[in-house]
């Protein structure tokens, strides 16, 4: 298939043409869906299946044996790709506050500080590239920057490897999707109250009802409250509340409807941690881990709303041929001005106080339309989903600069110290995006040990933006087409042995980052080769997996060595290693969640010469997370684990010995940080059948180390902490 960009292709469409689209698309579908399956017999066509829901209180423990995304179905032992499924009881027992901390969990995936100077929310490497635009929840984009909370969260499904099929653009390392609770028909009240140290105070409602009268109807509502400071970490305080309300009908029917919305605000004083030295973070020989450089008046701050509507619905024209139609719309707002320490020379005695402040607010409306249906061609099984994703997307940052900041000592800050300075608006931005896609999978089954897997996706994706400030209007478009091949070996029912082919495309206006210096960059493309092996073992209570890949990404984008101001596609890069990971129940009293991942990252080519060699940007060559809870009793159980990361640095750019940067050929290094490894604990006590009370303790050894990167600042870890948590069943 051509892979010939177009460019300054401007497509306007709004709001209701997308609506439309969705609509003809939505009649298309079910046309061809009785056109196409109408010619079987009448007997089948008319036996509906009979839809089950899975309750909540059943699914304890640590193992999961599917993921609810429709691309993927066939049991995770089945999927020709590394597919992590963090569940919410391991997310309970770890007393988890925020999904970044629930990704911990799975090897191979690491924390960045943000991207661009103002990444705020939640920014991290899936092995070895950025997964910032690769958040979605229920299978749908999740684009905004906000920390996410998992009070709404039933699991967590991590695919590592390109998942451009089913999501389009991004996905060069993995992908995140976060699975929301559903209403179901059983009765729920749960709630949850915690405090801890750092004045942590924290209270999540979740309750599940019937609607009676109405035949296969039931609501659901989750609620949070949550606040903290953070352990070692002056001034930093973070605060959030949400409510998320789902409401499903046709329950265990062929027809089945959900309305869900979540809405979740927060007010955080927020922290960019410590500055560079030279080529290292400042150290505990220069400053205090607790030193905070900005201000502590209010003058420093990280808001962000998020409301996300989302309508589904499923038909069931057969048990083998499923129709779905899910619609979303979002919209995120963000207000932004925090401190950035920095200094110059090796031996500083002030740091300069940068501000980084915006204003944006981002929206997606988002129609996916899908297939799925089961059918033999002669002997040959097969179970094809096809489907369409139109899409549209805003965002409409407004950034500031600042003048006239006082600056600070770098050993003795003064927080305290009121804000002074002049801003103004440096850039006032709009960029619209528009994806319109055709997508199928086919898992194609020759005999009952061996599967087939094809897939492909074509986007074409549109980006126009404009600058108020400077007055600029940049118009592009790119056509990007995705496949995926497999071959899967299953020696026995819930094992594998599988290697597996994809691609996936990286746009320049991926983030909505169209601007001056990219407007004439073609995407990125990334390929992935896998093979692996993953063996379920006592009833599949417990899974292995081993896999050992190669992503390689071909004109990646860098600063043209000539003009600083530009950006070309002057690069290639690579990461290739093996993860393991075993999940489940060992015993009937003990389960693990342990995973390992090695990577060796290297950029192969460059027009900046002195980048050829050098490890990618937060790639350490080894994580490692352990997890395990034991019941001792029937009424005390404990746990308890470790995570481990090695060296990494901050990025690809080489620096000089005082941290200035240096390009083309000329010779440096780079800036980086040591590893490090934290432990954590847990008890439980079932003081009733309906009450329990569990205390965590995070970083048991108070270890000081470097946590989120970015080449500008750095963000250590919090030191230890306690958390204790009261769980009540009303029900």
């Amino acid at each position: 298939m051509s892979k010939k960009l177009k460019h300054a292709v401007k497509l306007r469409t709004g709001n209701a043409l997308l609506v439309a689209n969705a609509a003809v698309s939505t009649a298309m579908v079910f046309g061809l869906s009785f056109s196409a399956f109408g010619l079987e017999s009448t007997k089948e066509a008319t036996q509906m299946p009979t839809v089950t829901v899975e309750s909540s209180k059943s699914k304890k423990g640590y193992n999961s044996e599917r993921t609810s995304m429709p691309i993927y179905s066939q049991p995770i032992n089945e999927i020709p790709q590394v597919v992590s499924i963090i569940p919410k009881q391991l997310m309970k027992d770890q007393g988890l506050t925020q999904t970044k901390d629930a990704l911990r969990n799975v090897a191979g995936i690491s924390l960045s500080a943000g991207e661009a100077g103002a990444g705020q929310g939640d920014n991290l490497t899936i092995r070895g590239f950025t997964a910032r635009s690769d958040f979605f929840v229920d299978g749908m984009r999740d684009f905004g920057a906000y920390t996410r909370d998992p009070f709404n969260t039933e699991k967590i499904d991590v695919v590592k490897g390109p998942s451009s099929i089913g999501f389009g653009r991004g996905s060069t390392g993995g992908t995140i999707n976060q699975e929301t609770k559903q209403a179901q028909e059983e009765k729920i009240t749960d709630v949850q109250l915690a405090i801890g140290s750092d004045m942590t105070k924290r209270a999540s409602v979740d309750i599940n009802r019937k609607i009676e009268g109405i035949k296969g109807a039931a609501f659901r509502l989750n609620v949070l409250s949550h606040e903290n400071n953070v352990a070692e970490r002056d001034y930093a305080n973070n605060k959030r509340s949400g409510f998320a309300p789902t409401v499903s009908f046709g329950i265990g029917s062929e027809n089945r409807t959900t309305l869900s919305f979540l809405h979740q605000e927060e007010n955080n004083v927020p922290d960019y941690g410590l500055p560079w030295i030279g080529l290292r973070p400042a150290n505990q020989s220069q400053v205090k881990r607790t030193n905070y450089y900005g201000f502590a008046d209010g003058s420093n701050f990280f808001k962000a709303t998020v409301d996300m509507a989302t309508a589904k619905f499923e038909h069931d024209f057969s048990e083998n041929t499923t129709f779905r139609q899910q619609v979303r719309f979002s919209n995120n707002q963000r207000n932004i001005r925090v401190t950035e320490a920095k200094t110059t020379g090796l031996t500083p005695t002030t740091v300069t106080r940068n501000q980084i402040a915006m204003q944006s607010t981002e929206t997606m409306l988002d129609s996916q339309t899908s297939l799925s249906t089961k059918f033999e061609t002669g002997s040959v099984k097969h179970n094809l989903i096809t489907g369409i994703e139109l899409m549209r997307e805003t965002s409409s940052p407004v950034r500031y600069a600042f003048s006239g900041v006082p600056t600070t000592s770098l050993t003795d800050p003064s927080p305290n110290q009121p804000f002074a300075g002049t801003g103004s608006i440096s850039t006032n931005v709009n960029t619209v995006t528009q994806t319109q896609a055709v997508f199928f999978n086919d898992t194609i089954s020759p005999h009952e040990k061996f599967d087939i897997v094809l897939g492909g996706r074509i986007d074409r994706f549109t980006a126009d933006y404009t600058e108020a400030v400077a007055g600029l209007s940049f118009s592009r478009t790119d056509i990007m087409p995705a496949v995926r091949s497999s071959l899967v070996y299953k020696p026995r029912k819930d094992s594998s042995v599988y290697a597996n082919y994809g691609t996936s495309y990286n746009p320049s206006a991926e983030a909505f980052a169209l601007n001056a210096t990219t407007q004439n960059v073609k995407p990125e493309m990334n390929e992935t080769f896998e093979i692996g092996t993953k063996w379920g073992f006592f009833k599949n209570k417990l899974n292995t997996m081993f896999a050992v890949f190669q992503t390689k990404k071909t004109d990646a984008r860098v600063t043209d060595p000539t003009n600083s101001l530009l950006t070309v596609n002057g690069g290639n890069q690579m990461v290739k290693g093996f993860e393991t990971q075993i999940n489940g129940e060992i015993t009937e009293k003990l389960q693990v969640f342990s995973s390992y991942a090695y990577m060796e990252s290297e950029v192969l080519s460059s027009t900046n010469t002195n980048q050829v060699g050098n490890p990618l940007a937060n790639v350490p060559n080894h994580t490692l997370n352990l997890w395990g809870s034991y019941k001792l009793t029937s009424k005390f159980e404990f746990g308890g684990g470790a995570n481990a990361v090695s060296q990494r640095v901050a990025s690809i750019t080489v620096f000089d010995s005082s941290g200035n940067v240096v390009s083309g050929s000329t010779a440096g290094s780079l800036k980086k940080v040591d590893g490090y490894i934290t432990f954590n604990a847990m008890a439980k006590y079932q003081i009733t059948p309906k009450v329990s009370m569990q205390l965590n303790i995070y970083n048991l050894t108070n270890e000081f180390y470097y946590d989120q990167l970015h080449p500008s600042h750095v963000i250590p870890g919090a030191g230890r902490t306690l958390l204790l948590t009261t769980n009540i069943k009303l029900d």
